[in-house]
């Protein structure tokens, strides 16, 4: 009975480990942080450092993620736990808003591309692997983009556009750094589910135990 009650308790730790758990309010609370990161980066150049660059574009970039997030919070409750496919789409599409205003402010060549990783950590720790290898590759594929695709990296006054070389390396930097991050993440998050599952098998495997004992008890008082 020992043996089979722990065989049968043992089976849901693969399904727990491949079955999601990105709550809204988890995803919206994120958001907002990143969104302020924006806010502020995109100021503290403006303002405080006096970099030239499109400014009208990155606020319609950021207010456009902004109201998508807002979207988000009305549309459902805080507590609900998404899908996979729309856990994908939502996380997706932070990528590529993040990607966009990248763009605009000199892509891979900005020290600030290590903002994709957020995502991609946020499905590490939250969604099965599938899903996880999905974000991972939209946001390496941006990556190497970005050293393509970007508009001059702002500064005070016009100089010359850093070498494709510089980035090219920045992006294959900024891949590596996703890989191990969302491997460390992930492997920290399926051993952790092993452990909460074992002591679950642990005590049920008492509490039978305590059980049988005190039917052993009654049946010899008898």
């Amino acid at each position: 009975r020992n043996v089979t009650g722990v065989q049968t308790c043992a089976l849901p730790i693969s399904a727990a480990i491949r079955r999601g758990h990105l709550r809204v309010r988890t995803l919206v609370t994120l958001r907002w942080l990143v969104i302020g990161g924006q806010v502020a980066l995109l100021s503290t150049m403006a303002f405080a450092l006096g970099y030239r660059a499109p400014y009208y574009l990155c606020a319609v970039v950021v207010a456009a993620g902004a109201f998508v997030n807002v979207l988000t919070a009305v549309a459902s409750p805080p507590q609900r736990v998404m899908g996979d496919n729309e856990a994908v789409g939502q996380l997706s599409l932070d990528v590529l808003q993040m990607s966009l205003l990248l763009g605009l402010i000199g892509g891979s060549a900005n020290p600030f591309i290590l903002i994709l990783l957020a995502p991609v950590t946020l499905a590490a720790a939250t969604l099965p692997l599938r899903p996880l290898l999905i974000l991972a590759a939209l946001a390496s594929i941006l990556s190497m983009a970005l050293a393509f695709f970007t508009l001059p990296y702002p500064s005070v006054h016009p100089e010359p556009r850093l070498s494709l070389e510089f980035r090219l390396a920045a992006g294959v930097a900024n891949v590596a750094g996703i890989a191990l991050v969302a491997g460390y993440v992930r492997q920290s998050v399926v051993e952790a589910a092993r452990m909460a599952l074992a002591l679950d098998v642990t005590q049920t495997v008492l509490a039978r135990e305590q059980k049988l004992s005190a039917l052993e008890a009654l049946a010899a008082a008898a």
